[in-house]
């Protein structure tokens, strides 16, 4: 089998030879069943070959991921998805066909730290140089424009029948959106458990002096009813009188 997939275990014009006299009678004919086996299957692998490409093709053009392929052993990049070079700003010749090693600095990904991620802490990287499995790894990457997309990382190694490291692929989902409401669920779930627990603390058993109407704390200090409350809620206290001693007020004063 040759490099690009095609039988061509015997040049076919010299089995014809073989199969065929002079004159273009049949002198073998399992030669010729043979010629045309291999006829056969030079075509079918051609119909495969072509068809795994333009799938292939047809996956890097439409499917927003940022997906890269590399090839062993100096990680020379092969393939970029469209969506990742629109998320890098990138531009087909500026990648393909060089090592990941050239192009460093095209590839703003940190880690969830703040700092750059370098350069043998790729994805890419690890699964060409290693063959590590990455799994579901976050990274920050900055877009050309400044914003910053969250996103999860999943890599592999390409593997040929021997099980040698012939590549690697890296898919890199942005999970920005779903980030941005995880954290707003745990804001809003955070806020939630600390009012409950307030509520639980106002609605507990409270010692109130029966004269002067201080409430005992958990430190068994007797403080006023508005520093007990204001303590354990975001409750405010306006002061005023209420109908009542508005009324007894006026007649004591005649």
């Amino acid at each position: 089998m040759s490099a690009n997939g095609f039988i061509r275990d015997e040049p076919l014009d010299e089995l014809h030879k073989k199969v065929f006299e002079l004159d273009g009678t049949i002198k073998d004919c399992e030669g010729l069943i043979a010629a045309l086996e291999r006829t056969r299957a030079v075509s079918e692998s051609f119909v495969r070959t072509e068809g795994s490409r333009l799938t292939l093709e047809a996956i890097f053009r439409y499917v927003p991921e940022f997906i890269i392929i590399g090839e062993a052993p100096d990680v020379r990049i092969s393939m970029v998805s469209n969506y990742g070079l629109e998320i890098i700003n990138g531009k087909t010749e500026e990648l393909l066909g060089h090592t990941l090693e050239d192009i460093y600095g095209l590839w703003m990904v940190y880690d969830l730290d703040g700092a750059k991620t370098g350069l043998e802490d790729l994805p890419i990287y690890r699964t060409i140089k290693k063959g590590e499995v990455i799994l579901n790894q976050e990274f920050i990457i900055k877009k050309f424009d400044g914003t910053e997309l969250a996103v999860l990382c999943n890599a592999g190694p390409i593997l040929d029948k021997d099980r040698r490291i012939k590549g690697g692929v890296s898919i890199w989902r942005d999970f920005t959106s779903r980030k941005k409401y995880e954290e707003e669920l745990k804001r809003i779930n955070t806020e939630l458990q600390r009012s409950l627990t307030e509520k639980r603390v106002l609605e507990g058993l409270m010692h109130i002096c029966s004269d002067c109407k201080r409430v005992m704390d958990d430190k068994g200090n007797w403080v006023s009813m508005e520093e007990y409350v204001k303590e354990r809620s975001d409750a405010l206290f306006s002061f005023t009188l209420c109908t009542e001693c508005i009324k007894k007020t006026v007649e004591e004063e005649g």
